[in-house]
């Protein structure tokens, strides 16, 4: 009565020959529990949810395999959800099997940590994706500020050279030769320009 897990005793039947008041204290309320009692029948009429067909399925487990059998369950009642851990130890005296012990074991508090400290992996696996992002994004941000900024003067000698040129085509004093010039000054800008394009499209 003293330990902090719930345990119900069956005999090889499965009727209940014994359990602790830590089981009245946590189920008290939704099973109605005596002994002598079917284990199913008392599971049954348990305003709780438990899995009878799993219970049932690893006492049988247990017994044949001669060895303890654990699993996790999600038991919810009216103002109850709690998971617990169920051990099934089969009991056995001279090699004739005598019962079961069904242990409760209350991981509530344990699997809610566990839900926390994913919760929180999760958002520090976020925050060091959208810094690793933001990382890469000042990167490439940077590698355009380069050619961006080129372009941007090239532009704006071609717009001085176009302006020159128009205001050239009525002058008297303007040659052909200062013409070719202008053209050629245009096309090196261009050709200046061309690797920036092609360095932001890789």
């Amino acid at each position: 009565d003293l330990i902090s897990d719930s345990y119900i005793v069956v005999n090889e039947e499965q009727e209940i020959i014994d359990y602790n008041q830590t089981f009245l204290e946590t189920f008290g309320d939704m099973v109605t529990i005596r002994r002598k009692a079917p284990l199913l029948g008392v599971l049954a009429a348990a305003s709780a949810s438990f899995n009878q067909g799993k219970i049932t399925e690893s006492i049988g487990h247990a017994k044949t395999q001669h060895s303890h059998i654990a699993f996790e369950e999600h038991i919810c009642g009216p103002d109850f959800d709690k998971h617990f851990e169920i051990e099934i130890i089969p009991i056995y005296s001279d090699k004739k099997y005598l019962g079961s012990i069904l242990l409760f074991k209350d991981v509530t508090e344990y699997k809610r940590h566990i839900e926390i400290i994913k919760r929180n992996q999760e958002i520090l696996l976020e925050k060091e994706r959208m810094a690793s992002l933001g990382h890469m994004i000042g990167g490439i941000a940077h590698n355009l500020k380069t050619p961006i900024m080129s372009l941007s003067g090239g532009i704006e000698a071609l717009h001085d050279l176009i302006t020159e040129y128009r205001e050239s085509i009525s002058d008297p004093k303007v040659t052909i030769e200062d013409h070719i010039e202008i053209a050629k000054e245009m096309e090196e800008w261009l050709n200046k320009m061309k690797p920036y394009c092609r360095y932001m499209s890789d």
